[in-house]
């Protein structure tokens, strides 16, 4: 056993005692601390005596002493010195507190084997400093008797310091000596200087300053909220109950109802013991007892594992009755107390003194006794099994005992609490409360996101954690519902109105109820007003809560108005008497009850316009009798023609109301559309001949804007103009067919013009990294009906530009005029250049930018396709942004009234072509996400854009990843594709009823909007029902945007003409997929967790997420999972990018469920997170 004492300020007595009761509580024997100082405090200043040096040479027996007014300490070329000094005690009385020797040090020398270093030793023997000096003598006894701890005096110099002594002070005041002699031994050196000096002459000379106290030592109360052991938890209430989690030796713990007035707890592995107001201990447990050596009163802290039992009062003294080395030396109690703190361990117990020394006492086989000899000021101690913990002052932790036990991270720091059981240590952060476990084996690492923690219970194999906001987090092993875990949501489980009035049904998605981690559930429920039932934790036992009733899926409950429907899934455990049942999963559901139908709405027809006036987003519509539509506020039925309408509420399932009583309305057939008008365009003056104000006009796609006889148009420019005859809602008179006009921009007739339909080149600035160079020159030529504008980059200028610059350079080729097309042009050899220095393209207009990097363009792939003998100078690369032709716009409008979603931004074509001669080819597709920007025009509504899409050739539609954002003071759309199209931005809001209070319900409704996932029918999304690895595969074309391409498939059970054939095929084409081993897909089977993240780690390799991943090995993501270890050799790198990448993070916060099937509502939350963490939404 080893006692080592350190210093530490008297001023700093309170703060540095508060903060060790409020944070230093280890788990294994709770820290009694005192945070006040003694009522009554004074300090004493031992008068110096006498202060002399010994000088020796290393070979000499002899020495020679000196008393001078600079003392040396150290080595310096084969000489050693000694300091000595002799206080004054006489006069002194009371309990030493602090004890410092303050020394004025100057000329600090070190070599290569470090700094100076002082240990301080106390002369048992008389002393006397001669009359003269230097005498030559005998070198004293000085280094037999006690000592201090060994000083470091890195750079120290020219500064007063002070060095703790108080255990060598304590020992002569007990000894009733009134003088105290100091030895002041330095460090010897091989080699060179390692010494230091201090001075003793005027007001520099040597002091020693003791606080201490005449009053009794009275260590405040304990308050441990939180406390821990072998299989349970204790949980100290605001109310001065205790609350109790687990079983102690074989039964649940039951605390007596007349245990009150507690304020604080404790746990042996064993037994919970609660310590209440006077120190009175009790204990809590079957079997538990308070042992007859415990005081009925007075008791601060308790050590009551292994063989050093103890017990710290409240006035700073340590009872132990271990026998032999296991008790704590009696003579420690005049050299070490008052005590603050005790911890222990199997066979050892350490104790906190008052000036933040540790001692230790018990075996010394392992380690734990052995404190270290340079251990620095302390603030809090804990003990393990066979090790023990400090926290110093600077924040930092040491640990000793046990050779096997795991030290402290490197570079931990800012701990604030340190921890202690079995072979582990815990520390929880200052500032952030964050928990960080060592020596578990991996065991007990804490849930990922866990802050805030203000306090830690740490048992044998559980750790609970105490949050600043009162809630309790646990980890590790639950055997009876020790780790304090509210049970997570019953999966599977969902609720439709029933077949009666006052009724809800349940649905089980897994009708075998069995859970990968708990095996075979049931479920059983019981029924009461809101709130009349806590949400129980994982592992307490069902019958506790009064769940005796089974559920079954198809049951329909009758529920009254204000009631709830509970719902806990168990299992069954072999217990010590037989098989226990326990909680695993709990519902608190709000059910959907069917209720009365709505009556008819108040509807009516306006025949003229053909709409329905009253029709609001609650209701549905059917035409002839079809299928009833949902109203969304947008899409409105085209009722032209005669028809019959039915209108009604439609169902509710939020609330169970089913669909009203229906209101029918007819309407008649009115009269043909017009033609179209006769009207030209007068290019020269920029206006329309024969338009009246029975006319309306477009210009560009524009709204139609009626024209009232002053209101012409300014046509100045280039315009594509329509012209119809309005609607006429008197007589139910349509919109006409439109006449299609064109206005070009006024130019100046150059005779020098070869070609009318072209203009001569004139120079265009091109940016390269933002500086404007002039390296292009434009020509402007018509195309179709259509202005083109083509700037060709002058490949020397570029390539010179270009050269200077660098690496990763971006050339923006801006045209800030309105045209409707806008190409760039290079060479072939200039973008395989651009290649080489990774360069960026921008094509900017005043409607979209294109930025392309010129790898995506790919010149090797255009060789190889038209003709490698071509020299890539002779090559032309071309790229095109441009107002899509007249065919084109029909399509994408005709596409957004079958799919009930509206155009909200003019659709944009973004082209790049090659040529070479009579050759050319189009480039289509991308190996990586390529950026276009599409202003979004003033006076739109940036919230009514969706997303973005491309509308295929046959008229189908596919979501791009897109995100509205603000540039300069503009919005703009970003839209990502791996494809050149045409790309529209719409408004498409989809609101599934059934998620209205589901967890998931911002991802799903998100998803849906951008036409990623569909319902299943009449605004219902099922969320929790399992999906389909074809339906998996489906969402993650859409979700990406991909084209879905066609062909023979890869997969033997997957045939061309099945419905999910493109999009399994697609997967596979950018290895996303690869199906299993004996070649099959196998689309209709059910889809795990395990398997979907490891196709979205595959997506992340495409949307270049896995790239900006640290590397980790896979067991560090999975280690906080307690089934972590259950996830396939397959798929445990690809789970753990998921994770790593914040994509998947469980479906609680210790359990990952890789074997289990993933939901509909999971995957949309996945799917949103991976476009969002990938910065493509």
């Amino acid at each position: 056993m080893r006692a080592r004492s350190m210093f530490r300020l008297l001023s700093r007595i309170k703060l540095q005692m508060l903060l060790a009761i409020v944070l230093a509580v280890p788990s294994i024997a709770m820290a009694g601390t005192a945070n006040a100082e003694p009522d009554a405090t004074g300090t004493f200043a031992g008068k110096l005596l006498a202060n002399c040096e010994y000088r020796y040479s290393g070979d000499s027996s002899n020495s020679t002493v000196y008393c001078p007014d600079t003392v040396s300490i150290g080595s310096n070329a084969g000489q050693s010195f000694t300091g000595v000094l002799k206080f004054d005690l006489s006069g002194f009385s009371g309990t030493v507190l602090e004890a410092d020797l303050e020394l004025f040090v100057t000329n600090n020398y070190a070599n290569d084997e470090g700094s100076p270093e002082l240990t301080i030793y106390k002369y048992n023997g008389s002393w006397a400093a001669p009359d003269t000096t230097p005498v030559t003598d005998a070198l004293p006894a000085f280094y037999g008797g006690m000592h201090s701890r060994t000083f470091n005096i890195t750079g120290k110099d020219g500064e007063w310091v002070k060095f703790n002594i108080a255990p060598l002070v304590r020992d002569s005041i007990a000894k009733g000596e009134n003088e105290l002699v100091l030895a002041l031994a330095g460090s010897w050196a091989e080699e060179g200087m390692r010494f230091f000096h201090y001075l003793s002459f005027n007001t520099l000379v040597p002091k020693l300053n003791i606080a201490y106290t005449t009053s009794p030592i009275q260590l405040p109360s304990p308050q441990t909220r939180i406390a821990a052991g072998n299989g349970f938890t204790l949980s100290l209430q605001d109310d001065g109950t205790v609350k109790a989690y687990g079983w102690i030796n074989g039964s649940k713990i039951e605390v007596p109802d007349n245990l009150t007035d507690v304020q604080a707890v404790y746990a042996s592995n064993d037994c919970g013991y609660a310590i209440r107001a006077g120190g009175i201990v009790k204990a809590l447990g079957d079997g538990c007892t308070v042992p007859a050596e415990v005081p009925n009163g007075n008791v601060v802290g308790l050590v009551l594992d292994g063989n050093a039992p103890a017990v710290l009062k409240n006035d700073g003294t340590i009872i132990s009755w271990g026998s032999g080395q296991f008790k704590i030396p009696v003579e420690w109690e005049n050299i070490h107390a008052p005590f603050k703190s005790v911890s222990g361990g199997y066979n050892h117990a350490a104790a906190l003194t008052w000036d933040d020394d540790v001692v230790s006492w018990g075996s010394v086989s392992m380690g734990a006794t052995d404190v270290p000899e340079d251990l620095p000021e302390t603030t809090a101690i804990a003990s393990g099994l066979n090790h023990s913990l400090a926290l110093l002052k600077d924040g930092t932790v040491r640990l000793w005992g046990y050779y096997r036990a795991e030290r402290p991270p490197e570079g931990l720091s800012n701990v604030g609490a340190i921890y202690a059981n079995n072979n582990y240590s815990v520390a929880v952060l200052k500032d952030s409360g964050e928990v960080v476990v060592w020596g578990d084996y991996g065991l007990l690492q804490p849930p990922a996101g866990l802050r805030d923690v203000i306090d830690i219970a740490a048992g044998r194999d559980h750790i609970v954690a105490l949050k600043s906001d009162g809630t309790l987090v646990g980890w590790g092993k639950n055997q009876h519902g020790e780790t304090v875990n509210p049970a997570p949501p019953v999966g599977g489980l969902s609720w439709l109105p029933g077949s009666e009035i006052g009724t809800t049904k349940a649905t089980i998605a897994d009708e075998n109820l069995h859970d990968e981690h708990y095996g075979d559930l049931t479920l059983r429920y019981r029924i009461g007003a809101a709130g009349s039932v806590r949400q129980p934790y994982a592992g307490e036992d069902p019958a506790d809560y009064g769940f005796d009733t089974e559920l079954q899926s198809g049951d329909e409950l009758a529920v009254s108005p204000g009631q709830h429907i509970y719902v806990v899934a168990e299992y069954e455990e072999e217990g010590e008497d037989g098989i226990d049942k326990k909680i695993a999963y709990w519902s608190d559901v709000d059910p959907v009850v069917a209720g009365a139908p709505p009556t008819a709405p108040n509807v009516s027809a306006d025949d003229a316009s053909n709409t329905i006036i009253g029709l609001t987003t609650a209701m549905e519509y059917q035409i002839d009798g079809g299928a009833y539509v949902r109203y969304d506020g947008t899409s409105a039925p085209d009722l032209t023609g005669a028809h019959t309408v039915k209108v009604r509420v439609a169902a509710d399932p939020a609330t169970g109301t089913p669909a009203g009583a229906a209101a029918t309305l007819s309407f008649t057939s009115n009269p043909p559309a017009p033609a179209a008008p006769n009207v030209s365009a007068d290019d020269a003056s920029n206006t329309i001949i024969g338009i009246t104000t029975a006319m309306e006009y477009q210009i560009d796609s524009g709204a139609y804007v009626r024209y009232d006889g002053t209101n012409a148009p300014d046509l100045t420019s280039a315009h594509t103009v329509k012209v119809r005859v309005a609607a006429d809602p008197a007589t139910g008179t349509p919109a006409g067919a439109d006449t299609t006009l064109s206005f070009t921009p006024p130019s100046t007739p150059d005779p020098s013009t070869s070609t009318p339909s072209a203009s001569q080149d004139r120079g265009v600035d091109v940016l390269v990294n933002g500086k404007v160079e002039s390296i292009g020159a434009a020509t402007t030529s018509t195309r179709l009906d259509q202005t083109v504008t083509t700037v060709i980059v002058d490949e020397h200028k570029l390539e010179q530009k270009l050269a200077a610059e660098g690496q990763k350079s971006v050339v923006t080729i801006p045209v800030n005029t309105k045209f409707d097309v806008v190409i760039g042009e290079l060479s072939g050899r200039m973008i395989q250049s651009m290649e080489q220095k990774q360069a960026v393209i921008e094509i900017k207009t005043d409607k979209a930018t294109y930025t392309i990097p010129a790898q995506q363009i790919n010149m090797s792939s255009i060789s190889e396709q038209l003709g490698k003998t071509t020299a890539l100078q002779d090559i032309n690369v071309q790229i095109e942004i441009a107002a899509p032709n007249e065919n084109t716009v029909k399509l994408a409008e005709s596409a957004a009234q079958k799919g009930d979603f509206s155009i909200i931004v003019p659709s944009i074509d973004f082209i790049i072509r090659a040529a070479s001669g009579d050759k050319k080819i189009e480039i289509t597709n991308f190996e990586a996400y390529v950026e276009r920007t599409i202003a979004i025009p003033d006076g739109v509504d940036p919230n009514k854009i969706t997303t973005g899409i491309v509308v295929e050739p046959d008229g189908s539609v596919r979501h791009v990843p897109t995100q509205v954002v603000v540039i300069g003071n503009q919005y703009f759309a970003k839209v990502n594709s791996l494809t050149n199209s045409t790309y529209s931005l719409v408004y498409h809001p989809v609101t599934f009823v059934d998620v209205d209070r589901h967890w998931a319900k911002t991802a799903v409704n998100d998803m849906g909007s951008r036409m990623v996932i569909n319902g299943i029918g009449n605004d219902v999304f099922n969320p929790d029902q399992a999906i389909t690895r074809a339906e998996f595969a489906a969402i993650m074309v859409r979700g990406l945007g991909l084209k879905s391409t066609s062909g023979d498939t890869s997969f033997s059970d997957v045939k061309t003409t099945d419905w999910f054939s493109g999009a399994i095929q697609t997967l596979y084409q950018h290895k996303l997929i690869d199906g299993f081993e004996d070649g099959t897909f196998r689309p209709t089977d059910t889809i795990t967790r395990e398997q979907a993240m490891k196709i979205i780690a595959q997506a992340m390799v495409l949307t270049d997420l896995k790239s900006k991943l640290i590397a980790k090995e896979s067991a560090t993501e999975l280690k906080p999972f307690t089934d972590g270890n259950t996830v396939a050799e397959w798929a445990k790198t690809n789970v753990a990018d998921v994770i790593q990448a914040g994509i998947v993070t469980g479906r609680s916060r210790t359990t990952l469920a890789p074997k289990a099937n993933i939901s509909r509502a999971e995957v949309a939350v996945i799917i949103q997170k991976l476009l969002q963490k990938s910065g493509l939404i």
